[in-house]
């Protein structure tokens, strides 16, 4: 699986906090053993409305790897990015972000439709 996942290094994306942020949830998923759970829809209440066990065992592990900067927003956003990654492979995930590489990139998933979203970085600044 890791050939169609990727090794979760995200080299090619330019934001350090983006790839922070993707490295860490792929590392959670990896070490849960979650890829087929994070391929399932999360119902209607998105990830961030989950009472899903295992949604709070991917936060606790990203935790534990050494990040703790989530809101309930961003960690939603990282947990669909990584479903994207795990039903698309690595290759169409690079292929959608690497054309926006210096702008925070996050697959936006209806019933039918996975789109990415776009914000730049530089809009969420202070």
């Amino acid at each position: 699986m890791e050939s169609f996942i990727g090794n979760g290094q995200f080299n090619y994306i330019t934001s350090p906090l983006t790839k922070t942020i993707y490295q860490t949830a792929h590392a959670a998923i990896s070490q849960l053993k979650l890829w087929d759970f994070i391929k399932q829809d999360p119902g209607s209440g998105g990830f961030l409305m989950s009472t899903r066990p295992e949604i709070s065992d991917i936060y606790y592990k990203i935790e534990e790897n050494g990040y703790h900067g989530h809101s309930g927003a961003s960690f939603a956003m990282a947990l669909r990015s990584m479903r994207f990654l795990a039903l698309n492979g690595e290759a169409e995930f690079m292929n959608r972000f690497l054309p926006n590489s210096n702008i925070n990139t996050y697959p936006t998933i209806d019933k039918n439709n996975i789109t990415m979203i776009y914000s730049n970085e530089s809009d969420n600044k202070n």
